[in-house]
This record gives C-alpha cells, structure tokens and sequence, in this order.
C-alpha cells in the first residue's frame, strides 16, 4: 500500500500563494520518493466555519493513518507547539 499525505490548506492568497507553491514543489519531491500526496483546502470562506468544518471532517475520514500536513498562520498562535485554536 502506498503511503499517502495530504496537505490541508487554507484560504488562497491572491494574485500568488506561496504556500500552496511550497507544497507543490514538496509534493513532487515525495511522490519521487513513492508517496502519494494531495493538496486539499479547506474553504472556511467561501462556506463558512460549520460547513467548512463539516466538509472536512467527512473528508478527514479517507486520511486514516495518512500523513496530513496542516498550514497555520502566525496570527493563530503556538501554544506549547499546538495551535491554540487547533
């Protein structure tokens, strides 16, 4: 079975997002290396919080045992490595 990771994304950054270009490049490193990867946003904007979160979490369901990478603004803060809003 092929071991699989997926970067969870937020809101995109207009005219360029450097973060889903990051993840794009490592994503074509680890499929070299035999790892599936995926990009997935999570459209908190577009659908709101409760639906944004609904969706995710009916999609979170397939990420069983799958690396999931998650994108955390600064303005969100660390709490002992965690976000605090996490």
């Amino acid at each position: 079975m092929k071991q699989r990771c997926v970067a969870l994304l937020g809101r995109r950054d207009e005219p360029t997002d450097a973060v889903e270009e990051y993840c794009q490049y490592l994503g074509s490193a680890l499929e070299a290396q035999g790892v599936s990867f995926e990009l997935e946003r999570f459209p908190w904007c577009e659908l709101g919080w409760r639906k944004a979160f609904a969706k995710m979490d009916r999609k979170a369901g397939l990420w069983k045992n799958d690396w999931v990478l998650i994108s955390i603004p600064p303005s969100l803060g660390l709490a002992g490595g965690f976000p605090c809003l996490f």
